[in-house]
């Protein structure tokens, strides 16, 4: 039972025309895009943009500070975007979609 909750959640990515795609298993272990799953639109009205920062690093294995010297950045301002306790600009959205490989508009 362990194995089938784990398979519940698994994500699948297909790289299709240069396009990162998203998947999971549905209920009856279809493929669905990820995107269109009521899970995905909860946790997408919970995320900030310094949360996906947070995120995004934790998933290349940086620290703040690492990350902070990839972008010409203190830690503390990793720490203070992350936290929400400063804005993102457009140029560093870019910036981190760039390095992240992600859409731009999660940074927003």
């Amino acid at each position: 039972m362990g194995d089938e909750k784990a398979n519940k959640h698994r994500i699948i990515e297909l790289m299709i025309d240069g396009s990162r795609l998203k998947y999971c298993k549905d209920n009856e272990n279809e493929l669905v895009d990820i995107t269109e799953t009521e899970w995905y639109q909860k946790m997408k009205e919970k995320m900030t943009p310094g949360k996906t920062i947070r995120v995004y690093r934790d998933n290349m294995g940086l620290t703040q500070e690492q990350l902070g010297k990839k972008l010409g950045k203190s830690r503390k301002k990793i720490s203070d975007y992350e936290n929400g306790h400063r804005g993102i600009s457009k140029s560093l959205a870019l910036e981190l979609s760039d390095l992240f490989k992600a859409p731009v508009q999660y940074f927003f």
